[in-house]
């Protein structure tokens, strides 16, 4: 065996045994965190646990606290509010309706996203909720993942997301958005009351408003406004610290 050929195969050796040794780790580490297997970092089967309806005439108020997993609202068809939940399972999941207000609540383990970001996604729960044209409030929390406001909807909303965009076709009342990493686009508002559209690192795109006093400002990237109205008495403020603005553009 040549030199090269000695030198070649040690090299593949080592790095054979690296591969091996973190393969070991990964499993050391599942077991450490509570998921007793390699499921926690490999594709699995995600379903359907929860899907009920409620009436809107009672719930006027809607709640998500979500720490990873997608979460979507679309227009009722039949007047009711109903909420689906896809994921593993129920074992994190509650919706409770006292009053007013209907909450709900995803709370995965916490160990099980430590290590890989792809196994939250796996094991996060996606939420699909279908709500009338007008709601009081709808207030959403969410550590990891988009949020998608498919139709029109009237209401006073606040997203607060930590890692994920916030996308929405046509928003009015009033809105309080906030990403810490992800972008914000808007096809439509026609708001009634001050709003803000807010991201750390990512771009915020407003296609087209009512008419609103705009004030936008970017740290570093572009700011593109068209069609302010200086006057007007309601004020949207859209701000990103890294990051393009456009609004009517």
């Amino acid at each position: 065996m040549s030199k090269n050929n000695r030198g070649l195969l040690i090299t593949l050796i080592v790095l054979l045994s690296i591969i091996a040794l973190l393969l070991s780790g990964i499993f050391t580490f599942s077991l450490i965190s509570g998921t007793h297997s390699l499921g926690s970092f490999i594709s699995m089967k995600t379903q359907t646990f929860f899907d009920q309806s409620y009436n809107a005439d009672e719930i006027k108020n809607i709640t998500i606290d979500s720490n990873a997993g997608d979460i979507t609202i679309k227009s009722s068809n039949d007047g009711k509010i109903r909420l689906t939940a896809n994921g593993l399972n129920d074992d994190h999941f509650s919706a409770e309706a006292d009053g007013s207000t209907l909450s709900i609540s995803s709370k995965e383990l916490k160990g099980k996203y430590r290590f890989f970001p792809f196994g939250a996604l796996k094991e996060g729960t996606d939420i699909v909720l279908y709500v009338p044209q007008k709601l009081d409030s709808i207030n959403i929390t969410s550590n990891f993942g988009n949020v998608d406001i498919e139709d029109y909807i009237v209401t006073s909303l606040t997203i607060n997301n930590d890692m994920g965009n916030i996308d929405a076709e046509f928003l009015g009342g009033s809105f309080d958005l906030n990403t810490n990493m992800g972008n914000i686009d808007i096809e439509k508002i026609d708001i009634t009351s001050n709003s803000k559209a807010v991201t750390n690192m990512g771009d915020i795109d407003i296609e087209r408003t009512n008419e609103v006093n705009i004030y936008a400002n970017t740290s570093m990237g572009d700011c593109d406004v068209k069609k302010n109205t200086p006057t007007a008495s309601v004020i949207l403020t859209a701000q990103t610290d890294m990051g393009n603005i456009e609004i009517n553009d």
